[in-house]
C-alpha cells in the first residue's frame, strides 16, 4: 500500500467525526484501507476520501435521498 499510515489514520478520523451516522470501527478501518489499495496515489486517495465524506454528509442532511 503506497498510502501512508498517517494519512489512513487521518481519513479514519474524518469519517468518525461525521455527525448523524454510526459506523463499526473495525469495518471503518477496513474500508479506508481498501480505498487506499484502490487509490494508491496520495492525491487520488485524498480526492476519493473527500468525495465519500461529502456524500455521507449529504445523506445525513437529506435522509430522503434515493426515495421515489
Amino acid at each position: 500500500m503506497a498510502i501512508s499510515e498517517q494519512l489512513v489514520e487521518e481519513a479514519i478520523e474524518c469519517f468518525a467525526a461525521i455527525e448523524g451516522i454510526e459506523m463499526n470501527s473495525d469495518e471503518l478501518v477496513d474500508d479506508v484501507i481498501l480505498v487506499a489499495y484502490v487509490f494508491e496515489e496520495e492525491l487520488a486517495f485524498k480526492s476519493a476520501i473527500s468525495q465519500i465524506i461529502n456524500s455521507l454528509k449529504l445523506i445525513t442532511r437529506n435522509r430522503n435521498i434515493g426515495n421515489i
